[in-house]
C-alpha cells in the first residue's frame, strides 16, 4: 500500500469537527447531538476532536453497543518516523539521522459476536516525515498471527512458533527527499465465525534509514543514522454465539491478568550477532 501525500481530506475533517462540536453542545435534547467535550473538562481540545472523528469513522469502541457491529476496528499502533539532517557541519558520517516510534497499544481483550470481522490496524494518523535536505527510506509494517487458546491455557504462555497461524500483513514504504510528509492506511481484517478464545499477535516494525545506508539485497548493511522500532502486541479475542453477559463485558476491561508482550526500539548497530530485518 502506497503512502498518500495529500492530507487535505484530513484537514477538512478536522475543520468540520471543530465547527460541529460547539454547535452540537447548544442543541439540548437533540437525539443526533454530537457531544464535543468528551472528557468533560470544559474545553473542546484535540482529544475531543479526535474522538468525534474516530466516531464518524467507526473507530471508537463504545462498550456493550459495539458488540452488535459487523466490523470492529482495533487500533494496535500509531507509528511515526522521520529523517532529518544532523545539526552542525555536513560532510561527515551520519549526516542524516532517523527516528522511529510505534506508539503501540498495550496488550488487551476484545469481545465480539460470532460472524464479526475485526480490522487490526494502525490509526489514520500514521506518518512519515522527510525534513529538508534529508533523503532516505521510511517503512512501517504490520504482521499478524493467530492461534486458538485452549481451555486452561494462559494467553501469555510460551508456545512453539509453529502454533501461530499467519493471518496477514500490510505495510507502506517510500524513498523520498524532503521536505515531504506521507501518510498511509494500514490494516489486516479477519472474520471470526467460530465461538471460542483466540490470541492475535500483532508485530509492528517501523524503520527510518538514510539514503546512504540503504543497501541492495545481499549487501552488508552499514548503519549509522538509521533507526527502528519493533513492538509485539497481543490481543485476547473472545467470540460468543449469543448476547454477551455482564460478566463477559467486565472481562473485556479487566486487565488484572494481561497477556505478555515484548518491545524494543533502538538505533541500528553493526554489532556481532545483530539481527536486523531490513525493509
Amino acid at each position: 500500500m502506497k503512502w498518500m501525500k495529500d492530507r487535505r481530506a484530513t484537514a477538512l475533517v478536522l475543520l468540520l469537527a471543530l465547527c460541529m462540536a460547539p454547535l452540537a453542545m447548544a442543541q439540548d435534547g437533540d437525539p443526533f447531538e454530537i457531544i464535543g467535550d468528551v472528557d468533560n473538562d470544559g474545553i473542546i481540545g484535540p482529544t475531543d476532536i479526535q474522538h468525534v472523528i474516530n466516531g464518524a469513522l467507526g473507530l471508537n469502541d463504545e462498550g456493550p453497543e459495539a458488540i452488535n457491529r459487523p466490523l470492529r476496528q482495533y487500533i494496535v499502533a500509531s507509528p511515526r518516523a522521520s529523517l532529518a539532517p544532523r545539526p552542525g557541519p555536513s560532510g561527515g558520517e551520519c549526516d542524516v539521522v532517523g527516528a522511529a516510534t510505534n506508539f503501540h497499544r498495550e496488550n488487551g481483550r476484545l469481545l465480539v459476536r460470532a460472524g464479526t470481522g475485526i480490522a487490526f490496524r494502525f490509526d489514520r494518523n500514521v506518518e512519515g516525515v522527510w525534513h529538508g535536505d534529508a533523503c532516505g527510506l521510511i517503512r512501517s509494517e504490520l504482521v499478524l498471527h493467530i492461534r486458538r487458546l485452549e481451555p486452561g491455557t494462559a494467553p501469555g504462555a510460551a508456545v512453539p512458533e509453529n502454533s501461530w497461524e499467519p493471518l496477514g500483513r500490510d505495510g507502506a514504504a517510500h524513498r523520498l527527499c524532503g521536505p515531504a510528509v506521507a501518510t498511509a492506511n494500514i490494516g489486516v481484517r479477519r472474520l471470526f465465525e467460530t465461538p471460542g478464545d483466540f490470541v492475535v499477535r500483532s508485530t509492528i516494525r517501523t524503520f527510518a534509514i538514510p539514503e546512504s545506508e540503504v543497501v541492495e539485497e545481499g549487501e552488508r548493511p552499514r548503519f549509522c543514522g538509521a533507526a527502528r522500532d519493533v513492538d509485539v502486541v497481543f490481543t485476547h479475542v473472545r467470540v460468543v454465539d449469543q448476547d454477551a453477559t455482564e460478566d463477559q463485558f467486565r472481562w473485556q476491561v479487566d486487565n488484572d491478568s494481561p497477556t505478555i508482550g515484548r518491545r524494543f526500539g533502538d538505533r541500528l548497530q553493526n554489532g556481532e550477532g545483530e539481527d536486523v530485518a531490513l525493509p
